[in-house]
């Protein structure tokens, strides 16, 4: 993701949720996909302002989900939420920056993935964030 990319992100942060409808029913797709398995820690990429991040950590209550972004403005909305869930952190990271991450058993990419310019890099990040099952 570019710098302009994140300034654009950062200074949409407060109303992103209200325009994110496609990102919304994408989501919703994804979710039915996840099955509700033993998933200590579950990562969502591209968190954007952690509305959907909230909604997966209430569906999986034993996990300990991370909404991960670029963008530090969308982050700080995110961790701003009126309604918290205990369960459910957030952390402002670049796909480059999270090789240090902890392996997580589950990950969940609703729109992220086209804003790469480094797609197979990032595939693989992606690859090496998630246990083999």
């Amino acid at each position: 993701m570019s710098e302009s990319d994140i300034t654009d992100f950062d200074l949409s942060a407060g109303t992103y949720h209200h325009y994110a409808i496609v990102q919304a029913q994408v989501f919703e797709k994804l979710m039915d996909w996840v099955q509700p398995e033993d998933v200590p820690l579950f990562y969502d990429l591209g968190c954007g302002s952690g509305v959907n991040t909230r909604r997966l950590a209430q569906r999986f209550a034993d996990a300990q989900v991370v909404g991960i972004d670029a963008s530090s403005t969308m982050i700080d909305t995110a961790k701003q939420a009126e309604s918290p869930v205990k369960n459910c952190s957030f952390i402002c990271a670049s796909m480059a920056s999270c090789k240090d991450f902890d392996v997580a058993d589950a990950l969940i990419s609703n729109a992220m993935l086209h804003w790469s310019s480094q797609i197979d890099h990032d595939l693989k990040m992606c690859r090496s964030l998630v246990a083999a099952h």
